[in-house]
């Protein structure tokens, strides 16, 4: 379940295979208020789209009304099916950055305009809504495990990356979902993807990134192993 790390991990572990329990889509869809949790069930909803994207035209609101639909009948099927659920939603850091970076600077030249204390205020309002989702997927599957995402953040953006992957993997430890964090393996000193790990793009890693995943899944899902097909060998791994 998730955004456009979960594909690659799906896509990377079994490219061959068709995976039935699935929630995916990039990371806009899971923005802001995207789902409800009451007595009647978990679903996902387009209810608060407009309030969330006021520029959509109506053929992009229309669009986004479709995906927040098959994502909900996908959702329905992993309810279901009483699995244990992988999950990256909530680990698009750089959409968080992105909407406050003008307000902060790690540059000791250039100070921040907002406090740790204000970022951390920033942060509990931007991820509740990932927060409020685990908390009532957790109650209702009773295992979920978070996938912490690759730390490719702009020099300039360190503090306000690390603030929010410390503050989900925090708060998400506190209500029981498990977090898988292969930074230890995968990253520097200041825990920024080795360039090893990283994609052709800005903001993904590559195959070998998600090998050391996959390992590390394996540990936790023995049943993760078997369907897992490695693209770079273990010799191959970046030290």
């Amino acid at each position: 379940m998730g955004d456009s790390h979960a594909t690659l991990l799906r896509k990377h572990a079994a490219p061959d295979l068709l995976f039935e329990w699935s929630v995916t889509a990039p990371a806009k869809h899971f923005f802001g208020k995207f789902h409800e949790a009451d007595k009647m069930g978990l679903r996902i909803t387009p209810d608060h789209l407009i309030a969330q994207f006021p520029n959509l035209d109506e053929n992009r609101l229309q669009a986004m009304q479709n995906a927040r639909a098959r994502l909900n009948d996908q959702l329905q099927t992993v309810l279901e099916a009483k699995v244990p659920v992988l999950s990256t939603l909530g680990g698009a850091t750089y959409r968080f950055c992105r909407a406050h970076a003008a307000a902060h600077r790690s540059d000791p030249n250039q100070p921040s305009k907002l406090s740790k204390k204000m970022i951390t205020v920033i942060l509990q309002e931007f991820c509740q809504h990932y927060l409020d989702f685990y908390e009532a997927l957790l109650e209702r599957c009773g295992n979920v495990t978070f996938i912490v995402g690759p730390s490719r953040y702009p020099p300039q953006q360190k503090d306000l990356w690390l603030h929010y992957d410390g503050f989900m993997i925090d708060r998400l430890s506190q209500v029981g979902v498990n977090v898988v964090d292969i930074r230890p393996e995968t990253c520097d000193a200041d825990l920024r993807l080795r360039s090893a790990y990283e994609a052709d793009d800005v903001l993904h890693a590559n195959a070998a990134w998600y090998d050391v995943l996959c390992d590390n899944l394996s540990t936790h899902f023995p049943a993760f192993d078997r369907i897992a097909k490695r693209t770079v060998a273990k010799d191959e791994v970046p030290e």
